[in-house]
Parts: C-alpha cells; structure tokens; sequence
C-alpha cells in the first residue's frame, strides 16, 4: 500500500460557517490544482480563516473546478474540541521544516512526505484527543499494511467499503473508521478486527462474557446454555441466565460455580 499524503485546506470565515452548519456528511472544496494519485490515501486539516485547526478528514480529489483550480471531496470528518492555533504547530516542530509549515498553512497545499510526518508528530503531541486518529495515518502504520499480502489488503480494502456503505445508510457516524489498524504480532482475519472498539446490545455482550474467563480454558459446552472452564487447581461453571427466570429472581446475566479439581 501506497504511503499517506496529507493536505492543508484553508477556509474562508463564509466557507467555514458554511462547514460547521452543513447537514451533509461530505463538503467540497475548489482548490489550486494538484497532482495526487487516487490509490494514495489523503487527509486533510481543514484550517479556519483565523489560523485555527478545526477538522481533520479524508480527502479525494475530485473534477475540474475551473481554469487552474480542483475539486477537493471532504469526508469523514474529526472535530477538534479545543483550539489548535497553526502558529503553535509551527512553533514546536523542527527547524528545518518550520519554513515548508509555514508556507502550507499559509496557502494551503498538499504537504512534503517528510514535512507531513513531522506535522503528524508535533500534532499527536500538541492535541492528545486526535492522537488515535492521526495514528491511523503514520508511516508506522502504512509499514504494518504494507507487510500484508496483496489479496489480504485487497480484501480489507472491500470489506472496509461495504462497512462504510451500510454505517452511511444507516445514518451512523463513520468517524471510528478513522481509528482503523492492525495489530503487528496476529494477522487480521476481517476489517472488523481493526476497529478500536465495538458497541453492542446486551445479550451478545453476554454471550461473549460467558466464553472467556482469564486463567482458565473453555472445555466444553453443555446443552443447558453453560461453559465448562478449567485451569490447573479448579473448574469453573459458567451459566447463562439472561431472560431466563434465575435472572428475574436474581436480577444476574451469569453465574459462576466455582471448584476444586
């Protein structure tokens, strides 16, 4: 896989209040033409007109918008909470690459690879809460998914748009998409394996509570909707008692019985 780009887009005071009240879910914005391949991933700090970084999003690049100008196509957009002034991130990264910074977030434009990777770590350190996001985006990252098989990424990469397909039809937030990785040390079998967290309702939360017990091993199940654990001292019991009349007596969705071998 192709190493990230990053882009800073800057936004006139009408265009950003245009941005902040949008219902949609993406945003447009015509920008000095660019060169950048479709296959490399973009994203883009949306900068305000008073040098604040107020969004973090995904970016494609788009038509023609008129002579010498692009289409720029925002989505998936991170909302910063606290204020992040440009002249700070100047300030705090290193010498050499204050000048190119400086340039960028005056204008606007797609950054250098080296200048971006500084901008993402002065970044994380500046703005902790965007740190898992722009994690997504670093070169240790792109090391991680490059060291996978072409069909492995390639099938990550259909299953992640068909995640993204059903989340926008179903009107749900696709921001945790962002937070997307894998894990070095064990190969993942789905896109879902990459996802930092997962909500669920409360029986499939107790269905999985009732199939891992640390220190122990799951033996076997029996057909009265309990697990058999042992370790090398006891063996333990796992009974599920979700909507079954023992958790209307007892208000409890398991119980253990606990013994010695």
């Amino acid at each position: 896989m192709t190493s990230v780009s990053g882009y800073i887009v800057r936004l006139s005071h009408e265009r950003e209040e245009l941005l902040a009240s949008s219902i949609y879910e993406s945003f447009a914005e015509p920008v000095p033409e660019f060169q950048h391949s479709r296959n490399v991933p973009l994203i883009c700090f949306v900068v305000s007109d008073n040098g604040i970084l107020r969004w973090i999003a995904r970016g494609r690049r788009g038509v023609r918008a008129g002579t010498d100008l692009r289409r720029l196509n925002l989505e998936d957009f991170y909302t910063l909470t606290e204020n992040v002034h440009i002249n700070a991130l100047i300030e705090r990264s290193a010498k050499r690459f204050k000048a190119k910074l400086s340039e960028r977030f005056s204008s606007g434009g797609l950054l250098p690879p080296k200048t971006f990777q500084e901008f993402l770590r002065v970044l994380s350190e500046y703005a902790p809460q965007a740190g898992s996001t722009l994690a997504g985006f670093s070169e240790a990252r792109s090391r991680r998914i490059r060291g996978l098989g072409v069909k492995v990424r390639e099938s990550l990469a259909e299953q992640k748009e068909a995640v993204a397909t059903a989340m926008n039809i179903a009107g749900i937030d696709r921001k945790e998409l962002l937070n997307w990785d894998i894990d070095e040390s064990e190969k993942p079998s789905s896109f879902l394996d990459g996802l930092s967290q997962v909500r669920q309702r409360e029986d499939p939360m107790v269905i999985s509570d009732s199939q891992v017990v640390p220190g122990f091993d799951a033996i076997r199940t029996t057909r009265f909707s309990s697990v058999i654990f042992e370790n090398e001292r006891r063996k333990l019991t796992v009974l599920i008692t979700n909507r079954q009349p023992l958790e209307e007596q007892l208000g409890v969705d398991l119980i253990y019985y606990n013994g010695l071998l």
